[in-house]
């Protein structure tokens, strides 16, 4: 796969690395963030600055499998919902506003506290997204927004969820349009071969890869939809379906290295 083994956010943050990895994704976000206009171009900014360009030495089909920031979003919504206070990344929208990521990287524990057993189910994922297991290569750099907008006209979100994508690889019109043949239809052989190649068979039931056998990512959610959660309950319950997959992948590409 022609991925680096090393942990990629360790050598990005050099010094400003920490035990605690939602800081570290937070200064990673800032430092990138602050790193913008000194590149003339937004590729050229991603070879050396997205964790992902960075895992497969810049190349720009690199993606990241599984959203760091959306399951923080979920958490920390959830547990401050009685305050109002609302966490937002930096965006054009707020003007890449890092207030959000600061006051996280200074008082994590007000808003995100250790003890909490949503926030230890964040925790044990955000330490498995800083590693390679949380990096794939895409057939094709357009898939990387449309695993999370899929269109706008109608309405088709993701949220980069990952039994979202593993699905719609079969849908003509959704991402098999990125392994068509030239009569239209999906390259069923080629979505199989991705998928083996990513080392994602356990996104299916018993390691089986065929559509009908995508594992939701909560229960009661077909698997070719993507939904925003709120729910504390179902907050947890995709928070598992992500440690399980990402560890279940971790011990594949390690198996490959070896």
């Amino acid at each position: 796969m022609n991925m680096r083994t090393d942990n990629m956010m360790r050598v990005y943050l050099g010094d400003e690395y920490t035990g605690d990895s939602l800081i570290n994704f937070c200064r990673y976000w800032i430092k990138g963030i602050k790193n913008y206009d000194s590149y003339a171009t937004s590729d050229e900014w991603r070879v050396e600055n997205d964790l992902d360009c960075l895992y497969y030495d810049g190349n720009l089909k690199a993606d990241t499998l599984m959203s760091a920031w959306t399951p923080i979003k979920w958490v920390a919504d959830c547990i401050n919902r009685n305050s109002g206070k609302l966490f937002w990344k930096p965006n054009e929208r707020n003007g890449y506003d890092l207030s959000d990521l600061e006051l996280l990287v200074a008082d994590r524990e007000k808003y995100l506290p250790y003890d909490n057993e949503m926030v230890m189910l964040l925790d044990t994922f955000l330490e498995l997204a800083e590693e390679p297991c949380n990096y794939i290569l895409l057939p094709d750099r357009d898939m990387n927004c449309k695993r999370y907008t899929f269109s706008k006209e109608p309405l088709i979100q993701f949220y980069d969820e990952v039994p979202a994508t593993l699905y719609n690889l079969w849908e003509k019109d959704r991402f098999g349009s990125f392994f068509a043949r030239k009569d239209g239809s999906v390259d069923t052989d080629a979505v199989v071969k991705w998928i083996t190649d990513q080392q994602l068979q356990d996104g299916f039931r018993s390691g089986v890869i065929a559509q009908e056998q995508v594992i939701p990512l909560i229960p009661g959610l077909h698997p070719s939809q993507g939904k925003w959660l709120y729910d504390e309950k179902e907050i947890k319950a995709a928070l598992y379906y992500m440690v399980r997959l990402l560890s279940q992948r971790k011990q594949r590409l390690e198996a490959v290295v070896k």
